[in-house]
């Protein structure tokens, strides 16, 4: 299980919201998984300031993947011609597939402040 912010989850929402806006009924289902996934590199380190790449990484990993994600969510799609493209099913279907737990603000505070030895990075020394 791979615990993320649920201020990411927002954020990926409203992105892929955008995306999904401009699809049309020809869209190929491998571009497709290729730019949700770029989305989600794009928010993830908007969001959490980590590596594209490594969050992707990190969902593979956390939901043990057989294959890159590009290619688990093309299959995906090519067997299911009537999938919804919406935000909140692209979101709940990488849920599922990565096994992914969204931190609420209070869980987010507490993740971050175990990495932060209470100093002020900004503060004169």
């Amino acid at each position: 299980m791979l615990e993320l912010p649920g201020s990411m989850r927002a954020l990926l929402v409203e992105h892929l919201e955008e995306y999904c806006e401009n699809l049309d009924d020809t869209s190929d289902t491998d571009a497709i998984a290729e730019a949700i996934v770029e989305v989600i590199e794009a928010t993830g380190q908007e969001a959490t300031g980590v590596d594209a790449e490594e969050i992707v990484s990190q969902l593979e990993a956390s939901g043990e993947l057989d294959a890159t994600l590009i290619e688990v969510l093309d299959d995906v799609f090519s067997r299911n011609p009537d999938f919804d493209y919406t935000a909140e099913e692209i979101v709940g279907l990488l849920e599922k597939l990565c096994e992914i737990e969204w931190l609420n603000e209070e869980e987010e505070e507490e993740a971050a402040s175990f990495f932060s030895d209470g100093t002020d990075p900004d503060e004169d020394f």
